[in-house]
C-alpha cells in the first residue's frame, strides 16, 4: 500500500508525482547492470522483500521474468472487482477485499509524456485512485491482463469492449465474466452476436449498444443473461423475451407495439414462461396517443388494479424527508445547526447546503440529464483541495422547477432554516417566493424574467432583501422609469436605463451598480453635488455607472462631472482602498487607474471619483464607466508586490523567531530544510534574504522556469522530473496571498505584466537558471526578452500579440529558439506574404496564409504543423518533389498542412501526388505512429488504412497520408527510415 510516509506529493490537474522510495527502486530493478542482483537472492530472502512492495510495484515486478512471476504469485494480495475497459480508453482497474476504499488502475496513457511507467494518485471524494500509467500498444496490454489474472488468480469482474476484433481474445482468455459492456457499433452482425452468447458467459449483466450495419431483421433466439440492457433495440424480437430466462430486461428504441405487451404479460399471469422476471422496462415511440396504448397493453387481462405510490413496493433509492408525513416528522427531530441554503439556477438547477460549523463541508441537490431516468435519485460525493462536496442528483424535466420548490419547502421545514441566496429564473417563481419567504439576503433576477413594469413593483414593495439584490435584462417592451428608490442595501441594475435620477437621490443604498445607464454627465454631476452637501445619500459607500450612450467623448464627459466641483487630483497610492464588499462573500475589486479625484465632505469623508473607458478596435471610445468610491481619510500606503510580500512576512514573524538576525552559518543550515517555494518568499523579504537564499541547495543549473499564458511560472528540476511548482499570479488579491496549497502553488496579487517580469528576473538571479519555456501574452514583452534572454528553448506567441510583420522579422532575427516556435493568429489586416524562413528547429503556426512556398523550401527546419494554410495542391506537389531530389528539405522529418479549400479528398490527392513514383501501403509498414516535436510534446499521427511511400535516393522514406475532417483538408508528410 502506499503508505504517508512513501508519498512525497500527490498529483494535482494532471500533474504526475513518483513516489520517493519507488522511484529508488525503480532506478535499480530497470537498470540491474549497475545496481543490486535483486533475482539472484535466496527465495526466502526475495518473498521478504517484495512483502513491501504494493500491488501496482508486484505487477512491475512480475513481468521482469519468469522467476519474478513464480514469486510475485507468491504475494498476499487479493483482488476484486476487476474491469477492463478496451479499444478506446485501455485499462484495468480493481480494488483489494481488504481496502475498499482504494482503487487500482492500469491503463495506456494517451497525453504526451516521455516518462513510462509513472504514478498518479488522486482523491476524488472518499475514493483514492491509484494510477499506473503505460504507453504500451494494445497487444502488449493484453498480455498485461493475462499476466494480472495469472499472478493474482483473478477472474475479470466487468469488461468494455469498443472494438469488435478484441472479442475473439476475450472469449479465448476470459469466456465468464460478471459483467459486459458492449458499445455503439462494436457488433456488426447477428453471427457475432451469436458466437458471443454461445461461447461467453456473463453472470450478471450484458449490455449492448447500437448495432452497426445490420440488416432490418429480427432477431429470434433469447439471450442467455440474468439482466440484459439493450440499446436501439430495434431487432430484438418477441419470441427472444417469451423464451428466455432473464430477470432484467431493458430495451430502448424497441419495435415492440402495445398488443405484444400484452401478449408479455398474458403470458406471464399465466405462468408458464417468465418465471425468472423481476422487471421489464421498454422504451417505444408509438403513434396511438396514451390512453389508446394503455388499453391496448391492458386487453382482457385478469385482476388489474390500480395501485398508489405507497403500495409497498422496493424503491432503489429513499430521501427519507419525502417519504411521508411520519418520515418529515422523524427528520424534523435531528440537532443540525441552521443551514445555509443557496440555490444555484443555470444548466442545472441546484440546492446547495452548508453548515457554518463546517464551511469545508456542501452538500448539493441537482437536476440533470446524464443518465437514464431509472438511474435518479442517486449521490455522488467528491473532494477538491480539502473541500468536501457531496451531491444528490434528480432527473431534469420539465417539472424540475415545481420539484425544486416543494424539496425548497421540505428543507426549509425540517432544518428549520431560511433561504439565503435565490436566482429568478422564471416569472412563476417570483410569486411562490414572496408567499414562501418574503425576506431574503440576496436575489437575481435573471435575463428577461420579467415582462412587465407591475412585476417589478411587486417586487419591490413585497419582497425584502437584505443585503443584495441583482436584476439583469428586463424585455425590451418596458419602458416605464423607475422614479421611487430600491429600497436594497446594495444594487446591481443591468437594464438600468429605467433607473431615474430621483431613484437614486432620494434612496438610501450603500452600493449602486448600473450597467446600460443613460444617467447624463449633468445628472452625475448632480448626485456629486448632493452627496458633498450631506443631505442625501449619507449611506453611498460605491456607485458605478456604465453607459455607451455619452456623447461628449471621455474628456468632454470629466469636465461635464467635475463643473462647479473643488476637485484635487491624486494618485493611485492615496491609501483608498481597492475593493468594495457588496456582499458576505463577493468583494469587488476595482479598476487600476493612475489619477483619481477627490470631493471631501464637511464630515471628513472622501469620494473618489475615477471614470474609465474602454476603446474599441478601430479607436472609438466606448463603455465610459464612472465610479465614486466613498471612503475615510486615511494615511497613504504603497502598493508593491515586493513591500506586500515582506510587510506580511513581517506581520507573521512580529510574534515569532527573528530568522535573519540568525548568523549566517546557521541560517544557511535552515535554508537547506527549505523547498523552492519557500525558497522563493524568503528571497523576497530583503536583500540579506536574497542573498541566503542563493545559496539554495536544490540543483543550480536545473530549474527551469515556464511562463504560461494564464500568469503562471512553472519550475522543475531534472533531478525530480515529476516534480512541479509553480507561482500565480491572480487578478483578484485575498487576504492569504501568498501562500501554498497541497499541490505545491504560491499565489501573488497581479498588478501589471511588469511585475511578472521582475519576478522572472528575480527567479533567474536567485536559482541562477534561464528560463526555457516562454509564452509571450503581450508585444510588449518582446523587447525586454530580446535583451533579458536572447536564447530561449521553446518560445510560444499567443493569438493577437504579433500585430505587424515587421515585429515577426524582428522575432526571428533577435530571439534564438533552439527547439520550437509557436505563433499564433498574426493580427493585422496586411495581406503580406513571408517568403523568408522560419530560423527554428520545429515550427507550429495558425492562420498560416502568409507563409509561402520559398519559406518552406529554403528553411532547414525539421518539424513543420501549419494550420489555416494558402498552399495549393501543386505547392505540395513542389515540395515532395524537392525533397526527393535530396537538394533541399534535408533535415525534414515532418511537415503538416491543414487547409480549408474546399475540394474532395480525392482529387486533392491526385494533384499532390502528381508525376511522383509512389507506391501504396495498406496499413503501417513499420513507421512510428508519434512524432517527437519536444521533450513534452509527442505530437500522434491519425491513423489511416492507405498510405503512398516516396523513397529518396539515401533510402529514406516519405510517408504521404491526406486525409479530411469536416471542411478541412489535412495533408501529412513523415520522413522515414526502414530498420534493418
Amino acid at each position: 500500500m502506499f503508505e504517508n510516509k512513501d508519498i512525497l506529493t500527490i498529483s494535482y490537474q494532471g500533474n504526475q508525482f513518483l513516489t520517493s522510495n519507488f522511484e529508488n527502486r525503480c532506478e535499480k530493478e530497470f537498470k540491474p547492470k549497475h545496481g543490486f542482483p535483486l533475482l539472484n537472492l535466496p527465495r526466502v530472502v526475495f518473498l521478504e522483500c517484495i512483502e513491501n512492495l504494493d500491488i501496482l510495484e508486484i505487477i512491475l515486478f512480475s513481468l521482469l521474468s519468469k522467476r519474478a512471476k513464480a514469486i510475485a504469485k507468491l504475494s498476499r494480495w487479493n483482488l476484486q472487482n476487476i474491469q477492463m475497459t478496451l479499444g478506446f480508453d485501455n485499462q484495468i482497474r480493481f480494488e483489494l477485499s481488504t481496502d475498499p476504499g482504494v482503487e487500482w488502475v492500469i491503463k495506456l496513457d494517451r497525453w504526451e509524456t516521455s516518462v513510462y511507467p509513472c504514478f498518479q494518485s488522486d482523491l476524488s471524494g472518499p475514493k483514492l485512485k491509484h494510477n499506473l500509467l503505460l504507453n504500451y500498444e494494445i497487444d502488449e496490454f493484453k498480455k498485461m491482463a493475462e499476466n494480472i489474472w495469472e499472478v493474482f488468480d483473478s477472474s475479470v469482474y466487468i469488461i468494455n469492449t469498443f472494438e469488435e476484433s478484441l472479442m475473439e481474445w476475450i472469449i479465448n482468455t476470459q469466456p465468464i465474466v460478471r459483467n459486459v459492456y458492449m458499445l455503439g457499433g462494436v457488433i456488426t452482425s447477428f453471427e457475432m452476436l451469436n458466437r458471443i452468447f454461445t461461447s461467453v458467459e456473463v453472470t450478471q449483466y450484458f449490455h449492448l449498444n447500437a448495432i452497426a450495419r445490420v440488416k432490418k431483421t429480427k432477431f429470434m433466439e433469447p439471450i442467455p443473461y440474468r439482466a440484459i440492457t439493450i440499446d436501439n433495440s430495434y431487432w430484438f424480437s418477441l419470441p427472444s423475451i417469451l423464451n428466455g430466462s432473464n430477470s432484467i430486461i431493458r430495451l430502448h428504441d424497441s419495435t415492440l407495439t402495445p398488443t405484444d405487451i400484452n401478449t408479455i404479460l398474458r403470458e406471464w399471469q399465466m405462468g408458464t414462461k417468465l418465471r425468472n422476471l423481476e422487471y421489464l422496462e421498454i422504451w417505444t415511440s408509438t403513434r396511438l396517443d396514451r390512453e389508446r396504448s394503455a388499453r391496448e397493453m391492458y386487453k382482457d387481462l385478469n385482476n388489474l388494479t390500480d395501485g398508489d405510490e405507497s403500495d409497498g413496493r422496493p424503491r432503489t433509492v429513499i430521501v427519507f424527508s419525502l417519504l411521508s408525513k411520519r418520515a418529515k416528522s422523524i427528520a424534523k427531530q435531528i440537532h443540525w445547526d441552521l443551514l445555509d441554503i443557496r440555490l444555484k439556477w443555470s444548466c442545472y438547477n441546484q440546492i446547495r447546503l452548508k453548515i457554518p460549523s463546517d464551511p469545508k463541508r456542501e452538500w448539493i441537490i441537482e437536476h440533470h440529464k446524464r443518465k437514464e431516468a431509472s438511474e435518479y435519485p442517486y449521490v455522488e460525493s467528491k473532494k477538491y483541495s480539502g473541500y468536501s462536496y457531496h451531491y444528490l442528483f434528480f432527473h431534469k424535466n420539465q417539472n424540475a422547477v415545481e420539484e425544486l420548490e416543494q424539496i425548497f419547502e421540505t428543507i426549509w421545514e425540517v432544518f428549520r432554516s431560511p433561504i439565503c441566496d435565490f436566482p429568478v429564473v422564471e416569472k412563476s417563481v417570483i410569486n411562490w417566493l414572496i408567499e414562501f419567504q418574503p425576506t431574503i439576503r440576496c436575489a437575481w433576477i435573471c435575463d428577461n424574467v420579467l415582462t412587465a413594469s407591475e412585476t417589478l413593483e411587486s417586487i419591490f414593495k413585497s419582497l425584502k432583501v437584505t443585503q443584495y439584490f441583482r436584476l439583469k435584462t428586463v424585455e425590451a417592451d418596458i419602458q416605464t422609469k423607475i422614479t421611487e428608490p430600491i429600497p436594497y442595501r446594495s444594487i446591481s441594475i443591468g437594464s438600468s436605463y429605467l433607473v431615474t435620477l430621483p431613484a437614486i437621490l432620494n434612496g438610501n443604498n450603500s452600493i449602486i451598480l448600473l450597467d446600460g445607464s443613460e444617467l447624463t454627465p449633468m445628472d452625475i454631476n448632480t448626485i456629486l453635488k448632493e452627496w458633498q452637501k450631506g443631505t442625501k445619500l449619507r449611506n453611498l459607500e460605491f456607485l458605478e455607472i456604465k453607459s455607451s450612450a455619452l456623447q461628449e467623448g471621455f474628456d468632454g464627459c470629466v469636465r461635464e462631472i467635475s463643473k462647479d466641483l473643488n476637485l484635487t487630483e491624486s494618485d493611485e497610492n492615496d491609501g483608498r482602498p481597492r475593493k468594495v464588499k457588496i456582499h458576505d462573500e463577493w468583494e469587488y475589486w476595482l479598476p487600476n487607474v493612475n489619477i483619481s479625484y477627490n470631493l471631501v465632505r464637511s464630515d471628513g469623508m472622501i469620494g473618489s471619483i475615477f471614470p474609465t473607458y474602454r476603446l474599441h478596435e478601430d479607436g472609438r471610445i466606448t463603455d465610459i464607466r464612472f465610479n465614486l468610491q466613498n471612503i475615510s481619510t486615511r494615511k497613504p500606503r504603497k502598493h508593491q508586490l515586493l513591500t506586500e510580500v515582506k510587510a506580511e512576512e513581517e506581520s507573521k514573524t512580529k510574534n515569532g523567531f527573528p530568522l535573519l538576525n540568525l548568523p549566517r552559518v546557521v541560517l544557511l543550515e535552515c535554508i537547506e530544510n527549505l523547498e523552492v517555494l519557500e525558497i522563493v518568499q524568503l528571497s523576497l523579504l530583503s536583500k540579506r534574504a536574497k542573498s541566503a537564499a542563493k545559496l539554495n541547495r536544490w540543483d543550480l543549473m536545473g530549474i527551469q522556469l515556464i511562463l504560461k499564458a494564464d500568469h503562471r511560472i512553472y519550475l522543475k528540476i531534472p533531478s525530480y522530473p515529476m516534480g512541479l511548482w509553480n507561482i500565480e499570479y491572480r487578478t483578484k488579491k485575498t487576504s492569504e496571498c501568498p501562500y501554498k496549497m497541497l499541490y505545491a502553488e504560491a499565489f501573488h496579487y497581479f498588478y501589471s505584466i511588469e511585475e511578472l517580469k521582475q519576478m522572472i528576473e528575480h527567479l533567474y538571479e536567485v536559482f541562477r537558471s534561464p528560463t526555457c519555456d516562454f509564452r509571450i501574452v503581450e508585444q510588449s514583452m518582446v523587447e525586454w526578452l530580446i535583451k533579458f534572454q536572447p536564447t530561449i528553448r521553446y518560445i510560444r506567441f499567443l493569438d493577437g500579440v504579433i500585430t505587424s510583420f515587421e515585429t515577426l522579422n524582428r522575432i526571428c532575427e533577435s530571439l534564438k529558439g533552439t527547439e520550437y516556435f509557436y505563433l499564433g493568429s498574426v493580427r493585422t489586416y496586411e495581406k503580406t506574404e513571408v517568403t523568408e524562413p522560419i530560423p527554428y528547429r520545429a515550427i507550429a503556426i495558425d492562420n498560416s496564409y502568409w507563409l509561402t512556398l520559398p519559406a518552406i523550401l529554403n528553411g532547414t527546419n525539421s518539424i513543420i504543423l501549419l494550420d489555416g494554410s494558402e498552399l495549393t495542391p501543386k505547392d505540395i506537389n513542389t515540395i515532395l518533389k524537392e525533397w526527393q531530389m535530396g537538394c533541399k528539405l534535408r533535415n525534414l522529418e515532418y511537415l503538416e498542412i491543414k487547409s480549408s479549400k474546399l475540394q474532395d479528398l480525392q482529387s486533392y490527392t491526385n494533384e499532390v501526388l502528381k508525376d511522383l513514383n509512389v507506391t501504396t501501403v495498406v496499413g503501417n509498414d513499420g513507421r512510428a505512429m508519434t512524432i517527437k516535436v519536444t521533450d513534452d510534446f509527442i505530437h500522434r499521427l491519425p491513423q489511416v488504412q492507405i498510405v503512398h511511400n516516396l523513397i529518396r535516393n539515401d533510402g529514406m522514406i516519405g510517408s504521404i497520408f491526406p486525409s479530411k475532417r469536416k471542411n478541412e483538408l489535412l495533408f501529412n508528410f513523415q520522413v522515414w527510415r526502414r530498420e534493418t
